[in-house]
């Protein structure tokens, strides 16, 4: 088993964001149009610093059972509102395209990297609800390398002051957030 270098996996995260924002060149048929519109009012209590703090833990296991930490890896914090939950459910659980978000969406993002044993935090969180993501991706070494994905995270509730601990959970294993879907021209 071979783990990419951090730059690699904060690359395909990279990659992911600019898909999310329809920076792909996929066809029209491939990307769904978002159902729900951006709401500022639902971010807004998300402007300001609180002190509440999240923690965890980034793992898998892949195939043969062996763990595999999110070392040097980023870990993505976004405010659980209407507008993420239809990219949660869309884009990470079922591995479909949106059209592009409204970029406001984005400023709301947290970042922050994983130790070697794959934990994190965020601090000076205001109460509310959020996603946490992670993608880890590896080489199974075999007759021939395979690239290995998974797709950590967790929706988490904070209240004011508080602070939670959790272990991020596989989403899903499908390469959506990093290829996009062949087109059918290309599956012939």
């Amino acid at each position: 088993m071979r783990r990419h270098p951090s730059w690699l996996c904060a690359a395909l995260f990279s990659i992911a964001l600019l898909l999310i924002q329809g920076g792909c060149a996929t066809a029209p048929s491939q990307i769904l149009v978002r159902q729900r519109v951006y709401d500022p009012s639902e971010y807004a209590p998300y402007e300001r610093r609180g002190a509440a703090e999240l923690s965890g833990t980034a793992f898998a296991k892949g195939r043969e059972g062996e763990v595999i930490y999110a070392a040097d890896d980023s870990v993505y914090l976004f405010p659980a509102t209407r507008y993420t939950d239809e990219w949660w459910q869309q884009t990470l659980v079922a591995g479909r395209y949106l059209t592009d978000p409204d970029p406001r969406s984005l400023a709301f993002m947290r970042t922050t990297v994983a130790d070697e044993r794959g934990r994190f935090r965020f601090r000076s969180l205001p109460a509310g609800d959020y996603y946490l993501v992670c993608i880890l991706a590896w080489e199974r070494e075999g007759p021939s390398t395979i690239l290995q994905v998974v797709n950590l995270g967790k929706r988490v509730h904070l209240g004011p002051n508080e602070s939670a601990s959790v272990v991020l959970e596989p989403v899903s294993r499908h390469r959506a957030l990093i290829d996009p879907p062949p087109l059918e021209s290309e599956k012939r």
